[in-house]
């Protein structure tokens, strides 16, 4: 944005416990060299059963609590990387009786880094 002196928009998602949430973020150089931040909702799907998922890493946990229940999210799309599973999964897929505890470590999966996050050059 700063470099090309343009804005730039990237859509993401922001769930709430009850709804996908699908939201799209726009930067907007300032001629002062600040950024302005706009945020828009696309659009809203319910879930089929709330989706709870409390964050441990906010609560200072025991380390042990840490390595049973660590966690990767997806800053971009939500999804939900288990210590043990080899895939990303969407947080729906969770179950709907039971509200998941996890350390929490948000990154970039690595479908979203090669689709949303490429080089200026290639764009």
């Amino acid at each position: 944005c700063r470099l090309r002196n343009e804005p730039l928009t990237r859509d993401y998602r922001c769930d709430s416990p009850t709804h996908q949430r699908y939201m799209r973020v726009t930067l907007y150089p300032e001629g002062d060299g600040s950024i302005l931040m706009k945020h828009e909702t696309l659009r809203e799907v319910p879930f089929s059963h709330p989706v709870v998922i409390r964050d441990m890493s906010r609560e200072s946990p025991a380390p042990a609590q840490i390595a049973s229940a660590r966690v990767l999210r997806c800053s971009m799309c939500n999804r939900l990387k288990l210590k043990e599973a080899e895939t990303w999964s969407s947080p729906e897929t969770l179950s709907e009786h039971e509200t998941k505890t996890f350390h929490v470590i948000h990154t970039v999966c690595p479908d979203c880094r090669s689709t949303i996050w490429k080089p200026l050059k290639n764009r």
